[in-house]
C-alpha cells in the first residue's frame, strides 16, 4: 500500500524507530555513464556505500547553479517607487466581450490573461480612480440622481482580520471643492447598498483605516446591474465631481485567477428634476480623468550598502555589499529592486540532451529585518516582501513568491530565521500561504527581469527594524527525463529471523518531468545466501497515488518471512511504462564481500529463535566520542512474546570510526574501549541498574577492513558474551553503553559510526549520549542512530535454585540434598566445600545428574561442616 506522498528531502520515520533522511548520508560514487544518458539496468553498490539505497541519483544530482549576481557592485540593478509609477488603468475598451453596447469604462490591465468578459483583469496593490468632469448643480433642484450600470468580479470576502469584512473593492465618492477632498457616498444613498462595510484594501493596504465601505466579490459578475445614487443633498453646489475608486490589496487578484476582470461601468447619467446634466456611454475625453495613486509616491528606500548583519552568511563569497530597502517607519511603502536582464537556460530541449534542463528554480540570501510581520496578531501579514518576474521588458509582472521575517524549520537549505540574520531561501510562499520552490521553469529560454518588492502596512505596531536586505540571487537548473520512475531507501527493520514475518518499505520516486501514477508498479525479489531466490520476481501494484516531479511515495507494509539464515539481498525495481532512464530503477540492500563476514551491512537473517536488535538503518556518518547509549526493547522490535519474555545477550557488534594513525600513535598501539550493560529503567529515557562492564584493548586489525583502500576503513568489532551470567535471563528492556577510554592529544578518539539525522531529530527513544563534559553526566536524547547491534536469544540458562535443603542422616552420616526442578535445566551439578570463600571447591557429580535429589554418602562426622551448591545446566 502507499502510505503518503512527501516532497523530497523530508524526513521519514521508519518502522521500529529506524530513521532515514534523504540528505547528509554517505553516498556511493557516481557510476560511469555515457555523455548523453545512463544505460545501466542496475547499479551495484560499492563497498563503502554501506547504505540501503542507490548511488544518490536523483534530480538534485543533476543540478547546476547559475549565479545571477554576487551583488558586490551595482551592476545594472535599478530601483523605484511602485506607488509613484503605478499607471492609470481606467480606460474605454470593448467590454464586456461580445456586448452589443460596448465599449464601456473598464479598470483593467490588458497585459494580464484574457477571460470571457474582458481582455485582462486587475492586479495587486492597485489604487485607481475614474473622475468625472465638474457638474454645476447651482440651479438644480431635487431629485438629483446619478445612474449607471456596472458589473464586477473581484476577490471574494472571507478570512479577513478583525475590523474588516471584505478584501478588494470599489466605491463611489463625491467632491464639492473641485476634487481637493472626497467623501464616500453612503450606502443609504445607494439603490443597492455596498456589499461590505469595511474594505481591507482601502483600510490596510492604503492606510485609510477601518470602516470604508465598498462593493466587492462576484455576486454581480455575470451581468450588468443598474445602480443609482441619491445626490439631493448636493443640489445648489456649483462644482460637483464624482469618481469610481477601485482599491486592491497585495494578496489576490487576476494574477492568481484570470477570471477576476475588475470593474466595468457604462451608461452613466446625472440628472435633476428638469434635465440630464451629464451622460457618458463609454466615451473617453470630455473632462473624464483616469489616474492612479492619489497624492503621488510614498517613497523609494532601496540602497546599495554594507551587508553586515547579526549573523553571517555561510558559504557565500565576497559578503561585503548587498541591496537594502530600509523601513524607516514609513507606512505604505511599495518599492522595487529590479535586476538587469537575465537569460535563463532553455527548458525545451529533449530530456536526453546533455544541455537540457527541465526545471528552473530561484534561490537567494535574505536578511528580513521587518519586525512588523503581524504586529497586531490578527493573522494577516503586515510587512512583507514579494518576488516578481517579467519576460516582456517589464510591461507585465507575475508574482512567483512572497515571504516575511520568520524562522523556517524545514530541512537544509531553507532552515534558519531570516529575521535574525542572513539565511538562504530556495522556497517561498504562494497564494494561501503554501510553501514551495520558487519556480522559474515557465520562463525557461526567455530573457527576464526579476524584482524584489518591499511592502509595509499602515503602522509599526510590531516594531520597525532595519528593513529588507537581499544578496546573491541564483538560478538552480535541473536536468530530468520526461518519464523517469525510481526507487530508493529500502528500510528493513531489525530483527530479521527465520520464520519471523517482517514488514519493510521503500520509496517510489518520480524523478521525471511528467506525473506518474496513480498506479505504481514495481518488482521485488529476495536472494538467499546461496544465490537462489525465495519466491518469484513478480509484478506488484500500489494504487491511488499520483506523483509529480520530485515527489515520492513510501510503499510500506511489504511482508517478508525469511526461510533460511544468512546474508540476504532484497531488490526492488520501479516499472514505469515509457521510462527513459533505467539507471535509477533498482535499489538493493547492501551485500559487501565477504558475504557473511564482518565487513558488510547486509540484511543478515538469524536462525530461528535468534534475534539481532539494532536501531540504526544500515547507514552511517561520524559522531564524536562521548559515550553512546542505545535502549533495546525486544517487544517493541517485534520479537514474539514467548521469546521476548526472558532473553540472553550473546554477542555485541560495534562499528567504530577510528583512524588507524590515531590508534597507532597511542603508546601501546591499541585503543581501550568499554561496554556497559544496564537493565530496564523507570522510563524510556533512563537506564536501569548496571548489570555488567566489559573493557578491551582494540588494535587496528579489529576496526579496519583488510581489503585496502581509503574507502574501506571500517569493520564490525564483535564481542562474544555468551558465557557472561550477568547478561542472561534479561527481562524487559535493556541498555548498552559504548565509549572509548583512550584519547589522542587529549581530544578523545572519534567514536561510532551512525546515521546523523539532518534536522537533529531527538524524538527517538532508543539513542542517547552521556555528556562527560557536563557535571553530573546527564543522558541526553541524540539525533544520531548508533551502529551498535546486539545478538539475543530466548534464554537457555536455567533459573537459579532457591530452595535447596540439606538433611544429615545421623545413622549413616549421609548428607541428603533436595531442591525443586529449575526451568530450562536438563541436569544438575553438585559442589561441596569446607571454605565459604570457595563454594565450588569439589565437584561431586562427574556428569550432571537428572533428578532433583543427591546423597553425599558417609561424609558427615559429628564435627564436620560443609557447604553445598547446586547449579542447573542446559545441555
Amino acid at each position: 500500500m502507499v502510505s503518503k506522498i512527501i516532497l523530497r528531502l523530508s524526513l521519514i520515520i521508519g518502522i521500529a524507530a529506524l530513521a532515514y533522511a534523504g540528505v547528509n548520508a554517505v553516498k556511493a560514487p557516481a557510476v560511469s555513464q555515457s555523455t548523453a544518458f545512463d544505460t545501466y539496468e542496475e547499479i551495484e553498490l560499492p563497498f563503502d556505500a554501506l547504505r540501503s539505497g542507490r548511488d544518490g541519483r536523483s534530480l538534485d544530482a543533476f543540478d547546476t547553479t547559475f549565479v545571477i549576481d554576487d551583488m558586490e557592485t551595482i551592476n545594472g540593478w535599478t530601483h523605484y517607487d511602485l506607488t509613484a509609477t503605478q499607471p492609470a488603468y481606467w480606460h474605454v475598451d470593448n467590454v464586456p466581450i461580445g456586448d452589443a453596447n460596448a465599449p464601456a469604462w473598464w479598470v483593467g490591465d490588458v497585459n494580464l490573461t484574457d477571460n470571457a468578459v474582458a481582455p485582462g483583469g486587475y492586479n495587486n496593490a492597485w489604487q485607481q480612480h475614474l473622475e468625472s468632469p465638474s457638474i454645476d448643480l447651482s440651479g438644480s433642484s431635487a431629485p438629483v440622481t446619478l445612474a449607471f450600470k456596472a458589473r464586477w468580479k473581484v476577490e471574494s470576502p472571507g478570512g479577513e482580520p478583525v475590523g474588516y469584512d471584505m478584501w478588494d473593492g470599489w466605491n463611489l465618492q463625491v467632491s464639492t471643492d473641485g476634487g481637493t477632498t472626497w467623501a464616500v457616498v453612503p450606502s443609504a444613498s445607494l439603490s443597492i447598498p455596498y456589499t461590505g462595510t469595511s474594505s481591507y484594501a482601502f483600510g490596510e493596504q492604503w492606510c485609510l483605516g477601518t470602516g470604508i465601505p465598498a462593493y466587492g466579490g462576484d455576486t454581480y459578475a455575470a451581468a450588468y446591474t443598474v445602480l443609482t445614487a441619491n445626490l439631493n443633498s448636493y443640489a445648489g453646489q456649483a462644482d460637483l465631481k464624482f469618481r469610481y475608486s477601485f482599491y486592491s490589496d497585495p494578496g489576490f487578484s487576476a494574477a492568481d485567477d484570470s477570471s477576476y476582470y475588475g470593474l466595468i461601468v457604462d451608461s452613466i447619467r446625472v440628472s435633476d428634476a428638469a434635465s440630464t446634466l451629464l451622460s457618458n456611454d463609454g466615451v473617453a475625453g470630455g473632462g473624464w480623468t483616469a489616474y492612479a495613486v492619489e497624492g503621488g509616491g510614498i517613497g523609494d528606500t532601496w540602497d546599495f550598502e554594507d551587508s553586515t548583519a547579526p549573523t553571517g552568511m555561510t558559504g557565500i563569497p565576497d559578503q561585503v555589499y548587498s541591496w537594502n530597502a530600509e523601513h524607516r517607519g514609513i507606512a505604505g511603502l511599495n518599492n522595487a529592486l529590479r535586476s538587469p536582464l537575465i537569460s535563463l537556460p532553455d527548458t525545451s530541449l529533449p530530456g536526453a540532451d546533455p544541455l537540457a534542463y527541465q526545471q528552473l528554480k530561484m534561490a537567494y540570501y535574505v536578511w528580513c529585518d521587518l519586525l512588523d510581520s503581524d504586529g497586531d496578531d490578527d493573522g494577516s501579514l503586515d510587512d512583507l516582501y514579494e518576488i516578481y518576474v517579467s519576460d516582456d521588458g517589464g510591461v507585465t509582472w507575475t508574482r512567483i513568491a512572497y515571504d516575511y521575517a520568520y524562522a523556517n524549520s524545514d530541512v537544509h537549505p531553507d532552515a534558519g530565521d531570516s529575521g535574525l540574520g542572513w539565511v538562504r531561501r530556495e522556497s517561498g510562499l504562494s497564494t494561501g500561504g503554501v510553501s514551495g520552490n520558487i519556480n522559474l521553469t515557465p520562463w525557461g529560454g526567455h530573457d527576464i527581469y526579476l524584482e524584489f518588492r518591499l511592502q509595509t502596512d499602515c503602522n509599526n505596531d510590531g516594531g520597525i527594524g532595519s528593513g529588507l536586505h537581499v544578496d546573491y540571487p541564483m538560478v538552480i537548473a535541473t536536468r530530468a527525463y520526461n518519464t523517469d520512475g525510481a526507487t530508493d531507501n529500502i528500510v528493513v527493520p531489525f530483527p530479521v529471523t527465520v520464520g519471523l514475518a517482517r514488514s519493510w518499505q521503500f520509496d517510489f520516486i518520480n524523478e521525471g518531468v511528467v506525473a506518474i501514477g496513480p498506479t505504481l508498479r514495481y518488482r521485488q525479489l529476495y536472494t538467499k545466501p546461496d544465490g537462489t531466490n525465495q519466491g518469484t520476481d513478480s509484478l506488484k501494484i500500489a494504487s491511488g497515488t499520483v506523483l509529480n516531479t520530485n515527489e515520492f511515495a513510501t510503499i510500506s507494509g511489504i511482508t517478508w518471512t525469511p526461510a533460511v539464515a544468512g546474508s540476504h539481498r532484497i531488490r526492488v525495481v520501479a516499472v514505469v511504462p515509457g521510462d527513459q532512464d533505467h539507471s535509477n530503477d533498482t535499489t538493493r540492500t547492501p551485500v559487501n564481500a565477504p558475504l557473511n563476514g564482518l565487513f558488510n551491512l547486509a540484511v543478515d537473517v538469524q536462525p530461528a529463535g535468534c534475534y539481532e536488535l539494532a536501531h540504526h538503518n544500515r547507514d552511517y556518518d561520524v559522531v564524536l566520542s562521548n559515550p553512546r547509549l542505545v535502549r533495546y526493547s525486544p517487544t517493541e522490535a517485534g520479537v514474539p512474546a514467548a521469546d521476548a519474555d526472558t532473553m540472553d545477550i550473546n554477542t555485541v557488534q560495534v562499528m567504530w570510526n577510528w583512524d588507524p594513525t590515531d590508534i597507532n600513535s597511542l603508546p601501546d598501539g591499541t585503543a581501550r574501549c568499554q561496554l556497559k550493560f544496564y537493565g530496564q529503567g523507570p522510563d524510556n529515557r533512563t537506564p536501569g541498574a548496571l548489570l555488567y562492564t566489559y573493557e578491551e584493548e582494540i588494535d587496528t586489525n579489529e576496526t579496519i577492513s583488510p581489503f585496502g583502500g581509503d574507502s574501506l576503513l571500517n569493520r564490525w568489532w564483535e564481542v562474544d558474551l555468551s558465557m557472561v551470567p550477568e547478561l542472561k535471563r534479561i527481562q524487559g528492556d535493556f541498555w548498552v553503553e559504548v565509549g572509548a577510554l583512550d584519547s589522542v592529544d587529549g581530544s578523545g578518539l572519534p567514536g561510532l559510526l551512525a546515521l546523523v539525522t539532518p534536522d537533529q531529530d531527538t524524538t527517538d527513544t532508543h539513542n542517547y549520549t552521556r555528556r562527560l563534559d557536563i557535571t553530573g553526566e546527564p543522558i541526553l536524547a541524540s539525533p544520531s542512530r548508533f551502529m551498535i547491534e546486539v545478538l539475543t536469544k530466548p534464554t537457555a540458562w536455567p533459573d537459579p535454585i532457591t530452595d535447596l535443603t540439606v538433611i544429615r542422616d545421623a545413622l549413616t552420616n549421609d548428607a541428603v540434598l533436595r531442591w525443586s526442578p529449575a526451568n530450562r535445566a536438563t541436569g544438575y551439578n553438585v559442589y561441596r566445600s569446607n571454605d565459604l570463600n570457595n563454594p565450588f571447591q569439589t565437584l561431586l557429580t562427574a556428569t550432571p545428574i537428572a533428578g532433583n535429589t543427591y546423597t553425599d554418602s558417609g561424609v558427615l562426622a559429628s564435627a564436620d561442616k560443609y557447604f553445598y551448591v547446586v547449579t542447573g545446566v542446559n545441555e
